[in-house]
């Protein structure tokens, strides 16, 4: 009897499914999800990262860079992780931009981009083609509805990438 319980028991484990959620880290400020749909030969993951503000620095070097830093809006973080099999082959690209807490709806286009902070980084060992950019060129359309947020991005960059729209759905934290 004890043998057709314990089957009973791990039958119904391994039937149920599971969803997905943006879940949370140890300090319960970053959410993240791992996306289904993305392009092929690499995983795509998407981040909200609340309580936050966004800006872009420059290193003694004139290589631009993010800055996350104490604020009340929301970041949203998208990144493109290539599959690779051979040293020195980490290749990501990066979309960051800032939604203020209180705004429900969005259209910007081209340079009112800037408005969220929308950057871009491609990061490799690609001379002369990596770094972190302002994007200026592209449309986004946001729709917040309580905590249901609607991402619609194109853009491009002066850069070589990979990802050029990002169509999401996602849950605030």
């Amino acid at each position: 009897m004890k043998i057709l319980f314990s089957l009973l028991i791990l039958l119904s484990l391994t039937n149920c499914k599971t969803t997905k959620y943006l879940g949370q880290n140890a300090q319960n400020e970053a959410h993240s999800l791992t996306l289904d749909h993305c392009p092929d030969g690499g995983s795509c993951k998407i981040s909200v990262i609340k309580n936050k503000e966004l800006h872009l620095k420059t290193d003694e070097f004139g290589m631009n860079y993010p800055e996350i830093i104490e604020g009340e809006n929301y970041i949203f973080e998208y990144i493109f992780s290539k599959n690779t099999d051979y040293a020195d082959g980490n290749y990501k690209e990066i979309v960051l931009f800032e939604l203020p807490k209180n705004e429900i709806s969005l259209l910007l286009q081209d340079e009112n981009l800037q408005k969220v902070n929308l950057l871009y980084g491609r990061l490799c060992y690609c001379k002369g083609e990596s770094g972190y950019e302002k994007v200026l060129r592209g449309k986004l359309d946001l729709k917040r509805n309580n905590s249901e947020v609607i991402i619609k991005l194109e853009f491009n960059t002066d850069l070589p990438q990979v990802i050029k729209t990002i169509e999401e759905v996602i849950i605030l934290p």
